[in-house]
């Protein structure tokens, strides 16, 4: 009995390790910039060093994480949940700190996505949610450790209003974020769709810096040309990839009947396609 009488903060078990994963697609397994590979077990996210050949470091959220994402960085990690009224935590990588929530999907959590300065999140609800929302988590007047927080703790600050929230007809299984930050994609059921943000210029504090206000959000979907409609019009899109460099203004799918096909960005239509073999 007197052992378990602890004091405040101090936890009764510490996980070390998971065995094991729950990893069902390309949104709950990513790898960031130092190789680190993130993947699923349950309500926890494994980071696994290749080199090392261990789990390097664990993070965890209230209720089954369905999807991940991990800033171009790799300083931030975004989780989101399954079941009702999920959360998207979003950790510090090397702290291991938990710094915020967003709560604002009503039935799970598909796939999410940072922008490439990590600014901003997409998320996409679960095919019963329909949403689609567009945050900007940072809070740009806190210092990390200002927005710190146990993820036991009664009182948990989170961020409830996104910028943006879009209405999704069908179910999404990938977004990616184009490297200009314009723009971006997300696939599903028959549903391919550009998103591109829209900002306005406002002088900072110094007359030569201009800064990029918010101001919203508009969508157009990928187009197939008459003459590939028979083959490609129904398409489920499994995972979305935005080209770079010299490829920027090409869109990579794979769909589930096993092509990859290319977009081109500009008018938004099927560029080529090629069939894969087994």
């Amino acid at each position: 009995q007197d052992s378990l009488n602890m004091a405040p903060g101090k936890k009764l078990l510490n996980l070390e390790r998971v065995l094991g994963l729950t990893t069902l697609n390309g949104a709950s397994m990513k790898s960031s910039p130092n190789g680190d590979i993130y993947y699923t077990a349950g309500c926890v996210a494994i980071r696994y060093s290749p080199s090392l050949n261990k789990q390097v470091k664990l993070y965890t959220a209230i209720k089954s994480v369905s999807c991940l994402t991990v800033s171009k960085c790799g300083r931030y990690l975004a989780l989101g949940e399954r079941g009702h009224q999920p959360c998207i935590c979003i950790y510090d990588t090397e702290s291991g700190d938990l710094l915020t929530r967003l709560e604002g999907h009503k039935h799970g959590i598909g796939c999410l996505e940072f922008s490439p300065d990590a600014k901003y999140i997409v998320s996409c609800g679960f095919k019963h949610d329909k949403q689609l929302h567009f945050w900007e988590w940072k809070n740009q007047n806190q210092t990390p450790n200002q927005r710190q927080f146990d993820l036991n703790t009664p009182e948990k600050p989170s961020l409830t209003t996104p910028l943006y929230t879009g209405r999704l007809m069908n179910k999404v299984y990938s977004i990616d974020y184009h490297e200009s930050g314009n723009y971006f994609v997300t696939g599903g059921d028959h549903h391919l769709k550009f998103w591109t943000v829209q900002y306005d210029k406002r002088n900072g504090n110094d007359d030569d810096n201009e800064q990029l206000v918010f101001r919203g959000i508009s969508s157009k979907s990928a187009t197939i040309q008459p003459e590939y409609s028979l083959e490609f019009q129904d398409s489920v899109f499994t995972h979305v990839v935005c080209g770079k460099g010299r490829l920027s203004h090409t869109v990579y799918t794979c769909t589930s009947a096993g092509y990859i096909i290319s977009f081109h960005d500009v008018n938004k239509t099927l560029d080529t396609y090629i069939k894969l073999e087994s």
